[in-house]
C-alpha cells in the first residue's frame, strides 16, 4: 500500500474501529446538539411527521405520530404550516425525512430531521423519563 494514500484518507478510515465506535465518535460531535433540538422541539408542541408509507405506519410508529406520505408531503405543506409549530421529521432509515425536512424549510416551517423513527422513539422515550 502506498503510505502517501494512506496520509489522503479520512482518519476513522485508516483505523480498524468497529463502525458502532465510530458512529459514537460522531454522534459525540453532533448527537447533543439534535437532541437538544429535539427536546426543544417537545418542549414546544411540535408534529411528528412520519413520511413513510402508510403500510409502514401501519407495521410501527411513534405515539402521537402523524403519517404524511413524502410523496403527498407537497400537498400538505399548507395544513402543516398553518399549524404555527415545529415539525420533527422521521422514516425508515432517515433518508425520507431528510428530504420532507428540506421541502418544510424551504417553505418556512421549523424543522429537523429526526431519522429513522426508532432511533427517535427511543430518543424520545428518554427525554420523557428525565422529564
Amino acid at each position: 500500500m502506498d503510505c502517501n494514500r494512506c496520509y489522503r484518507m479520512p482518519l476513522l478510515s485508516r483505523v480498524a474501529l468497529p463502525e458502532k465506535f465510530q458512529m459514537g465518535i460522531f454522534s459525540f460531535f453532533t448527537g447533543n446538539k439534535k437532541n437538544k433540538q429535539i427536546a426543544d422541539f417537545l418542549e414546544r408542541g411540535c408534529i411528528i411527521a412520519d413520511v413513510r408509507t402508510p403500510q409502514e405506519f401501519a407495521q410501527g410508529h411513534i405515539q402521537g405520530a402523524k403519517n404524511f406520505p413524502l410523496q403527498q408531503l407537497g400537498s400538505q405543506v399548507n395544513k402543516i404550516k398553518s399549524t404555527g409549530k415545529p415539525v420533527i421529521t422521521c422514516c425508515r432509515s432517515g433518508m425520507r425525512s431528510a428530504s420532507a425536512a428540506s421541502l418544510l424549510s424551504s417553505v418556512g416551517v421549523e424543522t429537523i430531521n429526526g431519522g429513522a423513527w426508532n432511533s427517535l422513539n427511543q430518543t424520545i422515550k428518554k427525554k420523557k423519563q428525565t422529564i
